[in-house]
């Protein structure tokens, strides 16, 4: 039985995202999951698929190096809103882009985390 999936450090893009997931979803066995790199639409795509997921405990995220896909205030807020509502994970890592930006920006980035 499989267990684990790890794409670390690899962009599956929207379509691999959306068929990772939906295989995830219908494999009870998998627990854990390293979903690799996302930009901000596919985190907010993300946390719609996950809604529909009741076994994965365990899973982590990376955040693009591409700063015209850093992660929004509305792709933050639908996985924060996923995990409050719909799920059953029990540990999230989520592995941030270093950028420099405003202090607003810092803070919010910082709360997400």
């Amino acid at each position: 039985m499989i267990f684990k999936v790890s794409f670390a450090s690899i962009s599956l893009e929207d379509v691999g995202l959306v068929r990772l997931i939906e295989a995830c979803n219908l494999n009870k066995n998998i627990l854990k999951l390293n979903v690799g790199i996302l930009t901000d639409g596919g985190l907010a795509r993300l946390a719609e698929l996950l809604k529909g997921n009741d076994s994965l405990e365990e899973i982590v995220i990376e955040e693009t190096k591409d700063h015209q896909k850093y992660w929004s205030d509305h792709g933050r807020h639908a996985f924060t809103k996923m995990l409050k509502t719909f799920t059953v994970l029990k540990r999230v890592k989520i592995i941030v882009t270093p950028k420099e930006s405003n202090e607003e920006e810092t803070a919010k980035h910082e709360l997400f985390i």
